[in-house]
């Protein structure tokens, strides 16, 4: 009896430690994943595509024909944001409040933000249970929670809804891989982690394709723990199962050969490199995460090479095949190493704990207190780093462009048939799914790329110019087209020019580096219009002047 009581009473300080352990990180990453989220990272490009699909999946609308987009993981963010009721639940108004507009965003970014603490939780219990130390599953998800490449995560695309499944699918195959030994264990009991694990990783590659690189690792895993050809051959059927969903989903809209089409597309698209050694292309993926985070890239990297000296093949299965994908399909940008951001971290955490444990072998105490001190360093200076960038206010450009079109752009008259009386030809700002599904705005929404600029029933045309303008003019090799954009241009007259979002940031500085990588944002907005539409915008200069 007293010895019964003497083990619960050691128990105790033990599970404390193991909270403690686990609530630091959490505290940290609900920090860096939930901080003004409206306000950094600029607004991608691609937030307002996948947020715009899931808006059109709510309304039941038919799938658009675009090819550049054959996934459907945004159908998670469909599914999140109808759970709530958005966007009607949040009551959005068209009468040129920024805030409202504002709010639109919050609520994608917060569903990611929550994704983003769920990451953490599962990269500190795969630490915990695969190399069976609470330092390496601390110092790992620590760093995550604060390093600043881990913002890349606020953004609200494919890659940051995918990875909880990811890390989801990799902790089941390490759980089945402690129930290996326990006899005790019923079969189904034995086998449910292998098959969740394949569920995972099956909804991660309907997510987006190149999760496929991920089944290297976890079949090598299963295999080991296993050797049973058969239980693998199981945890297959899930995974190339669900992602069939796609080509069905698609297939049940009648628009299977657009999916295909955007299939080819993707494995054809233009160069865009993993790295370019002849310096001319800075924005590779490389060169963009070294601004980002050259710590935890570089340290990673170090990381994952000791790593393979040391056969962890959990770290080298996990990387190598994801980078060779990449290299081999020739375009890549920057978050697309997304999924890579756990096993940097993995790796780094590992080589403080082992490399505090050699150093450490003539002090016991110094073994014990080295990697909490490296942590606490490394934490703080990531956790600073990552401050400084999330309290910036980059995006209030973005949000009074996007109040003054809902405000001003004609409501659809559903009873009358002179529809799309209005052109409005943008750039990279793409929050016309705002003025389209929120607010029902009657527009023909076309980009400066267009081959073919259509021809309105009113002939009002609204051109919004953003910073990346000049660019496209100089950059495009269709003079024809440059011509008729100029044309545009120089036949139109601004009626507001928004520089609120002035750049007060030296993006020659670390950590602010981080804030030129491609696609930052609109900036500088033009708002011009033609003598046809320029009536759309009277009294404009007092409405966008609200807060």
């Amino acid at each position: 009896m007293k010895e019964r009581n003497l083990k619960s009473t050691f128990k105790v300080p033990i599970l404390s430690r193991s909270i403690i352990f686990l609530a630091i990180p959490l505290v940290l990453s609900s920090f860096t994943h939930f901080w003004n989220l409206t306000g950094f990272p600029a607004i991608y490009i691609d937030e307002d595509i996948y947020i715009r699909k899931a808006l059109r999946a709510l309304e039941g609308l038919p799938l658009e024909r675009d090819r550049t987009n054959p996934l459907y993981g945004w159908l998670f963010l469909s599914v999140g944001l109808g759970g709530i009721g958005y966007p009607n639940s949040l009551q959005p108004s068209s009468d040129g409040n920024v805030h409202s507009i504002e709010i639109l965003y919050l609520v994608p970014r917060l569903l990611v933000g929550i994704f983003g603490v769920i990451d953490t939780f599962l990269i500190f219990k795969i630490c915990e249970y695969h190399y069976r130390s609470s330092k390496v599953a601390l110092i790992g998800s620590i760093l995550f929670a604060v390093m600043p490449m881990t913002w890349m995560t606020r953004y609200v695309l494919l890659e940051s809804i995918q990875l909880p499944f990811l890390l989801s699918s990799i902790l089941f195959v390490v759980i089945a891989g402690i129930q290996k030994n326990n006899t005790n264990n019923h079969i189904v009991r034995r086998i449910s982690p292998i098959l969740l694990s394949g569920i995972f990783l099956g909804l991660a590659i309907f997510a987006k394709i190149p999760a496929l690189a991920m089944i290297p690792v976890l079949a090598f895993l299963i295999y080991k723990n296993t050797k049973s050809i058969k239980i693998l051959g199981l945890w297959l059927i899930p995974v190339f199962l669900l992602p069939l969903i796609s080509p069905a989903y698609a297939n049940s809209l009648g628009m299977v050969n657009v999916w295909l089409d955007g299939i080819f597309y993707q494995v054809d698209r233009e160069n865009q490199p993993l790295f370019d050694l002849s310096g001319q292309d800075s924005n590779n993926a490389i060169g963009v995460l070294l601004r980002i985070d050259p710590f935890l890239l570089i340290a990673g990297t170090i990381s994952i090479i000791f790593a393979s000296i040391r056969k962890d093949f959990l770290i080298l299965l996990w990387v190598v095949p994801y980078v060779v994908f990449f290299y081999l399909v020739g375009y890549v940008s920057f978050f697309h190493f997304i999924p890579l951001l756990p096993a940097f971290c993995i790796a780094f955490a590992k080589l403080i704990v082992n490399l505090s444990d050699r150093i450490g072998d003539r002090s016991k105490k110094i073994r014990k207190v080295l990697p909490f001190a490296v942590i606490s360093g490394v934490g703080v200076f990531g956790l600073i780093c990552t401050g400084m960038l999330i309290t910036a206010n980059i995006n209030s450009t973005h949000f009074q462009a996007a109040a003054i079109m809902a405000h001003y752009l004609p409501d659809t008259d559903n009873s009358n048939t002179n529809r799309n009386g209005v052109t409005v030809i943008m750039g990279n700002n793409r929050f016309f799914w705002i003025v389209s599904y929120v607010f029902h705005k009657d527009h023909n929404y076309i980009t400066y790329w267009n081959d073919k600029f259509p021809i309105n029933e009113t002939g009002r045309i609204i051109m919004i110019v953003e910073d990346n303008f000049n660019y496209r003019i100089k950059t495009d090799a269709n003079k024809t087209h440059v011509n008729q954009i100029l044309n545009i241009y120089n036949n139109s007259r601004p009626v507001i020019i928004l520089d609120r979002n002035s750049d007060y940031y030296d993006h020659t500085k670390y950590p602010y580096t981080g804030l030129s990588v491609p696609s930052p944002g609109i900036g500088r907005v033009e708002i011009r219009t033609n003598a046809e539409a320029a009536n759309l915008f009277r009294g404009l200069q007092s409405i966008s002047d609200r807060p």
